[in-house]
């Protein structure tokens, strides 16, 4: 009969600190997408940075057109910024796509 209360006990022990990970809730993520279209001055397209943060609020930065060293350093500059302050909240870079041959579409998805 000792033997049963024990494993009884036992076992409602276990059972109690099982339970305990069921009440704790994680925090939902938060996603920042940060969109930039790029490419030539020849093209009609409207170039830039647009960054969708977690609550569905948009910013949307104007990026210069072409492909020359001024240029791209100065894009890289702004998309280098822009990411960098959403590092410093917190966020980290979980997905980064690009695509195109002419004008240049680059994905950048950040959680936290």
């Amino acid at each position: 009969m000792k033997n049963i209360k024990l494993i009884v006990l036992t076992t409602m022990t276990m059972l109690f600190l099982g339970m305990g990970n069921v009440n704790a809730q994680e925090e939902p993520s938060k996603t920042v997408i940060i969109r930039v279209t790029e490419g030539s001055s020849s093209s009609a397209v409207k170039l830039g940075l647009v960054t969708i943060d977690a609550e569905g609020n948009t910013n949307a930065i104007v990026l210069e057109k072409g492909h020359d060293l001024d240029v791209s350093a100065s894009n890289g500059a702004l998309i280098q910024k822009e990411i960098e302050k959403w590092k410093q909240e917190g966020y980290e870079i979980k997905h980064f796509s690009t695509s195109g041959e002419t004008i240049f579409r680059t994905m950048i998805i950040l959680e936290k």
